[in-house]
């Protein structure tokens, strides 16, 4: 699917009161129960794929294992392949414990690097997300309590070893858009390019 996301950085209390004005006075509901989402991004050795990112690089992926909660089961997190460009982002996914079970040639393609080991693991990337909708505006999600952690390969493939806990001191609103491309910006607070994989790169490695 296609989708454009407009992201917004909610820093400081002046930004968070813009949010919750704009949440308000435009009827805003909240349409699911806060959960805790975790992304283990997975990158080459040189970490090319976060230059290519911080570079603006047209077209460029992001590999992550994303799983919900606490318990991080191989055998049911999802691997997914997020591709964006300026305009869309286009996302695969597929079971990450199912390697023999491959019916697209990316996902078939980062599955072999992973198991050759050419895609290492590199960061995690934990948060709470809230979800809310309205019928004029759509989808915002909300994203608080974002910590970055560094990851790697305990015993491969069955589990990792992650350290270096860093909180984020910023909170991200996201405008998800699907199908169309928005004419302007709708949220009170300047629209801008964040990464949390990047981000957590920058600060972990110190990467700056």
């Amino acid at each position: 699917m296609k989708r454009i996301e407009n992201k917004y950085i909610i820093s400081g209390r002046d930004s968070y009161n813009k949010f919750l004005k704009f949440i308000f006075v435009n009827n805003f509901k909240e349409v699911f129960s806060k959960r805790k989402i975790n992304s283990i991004y997975f990158d080459y050795k040189n970490l090319s794929l976060f230059d290519y990112s911080e570079e603006g690089i047209a077209s460029k992926d992001k590999i992550r294992l994303r799983f919900y909660g606490t318990n991080l089961d191989l055998n049911e997190t999802n691997l997914e392949i997020k591709t964006s460009n300026a305009y869309s982002k286009i996302k695969l996914s597929s079971k990450f414990g199912s390697f023999n079970n491959i019916d697209d040639h990316k996902i078939n393609t980062v599955k072999q690097n992973i198991l050759k080991r050419k895609l290492i693991p590199t960061v995690k990337v934990s948060y709470e997300r809230r979800y809310f909708f309205s019928k004029k505006f759509g989808r915002l999600t909300l994203d608080e309590n974002i910590f970055y952690e560094k990851a790697k390969w305990n015993k491969y493939p069955s589990n990792f070893i992650f350290s270096k806990k860093i909180k984020e001191n910023r909170s991200v609103c996201e405008h998800k858009i699907e199908n169309k491309i928005p004419s302007d910006d709708i949220f009170p607070v300047s629209n801008i390019r964040f990464s949390k994989y990047c981000e957590a790169i920058k600060k972990v490695y110190k990467k700056i």
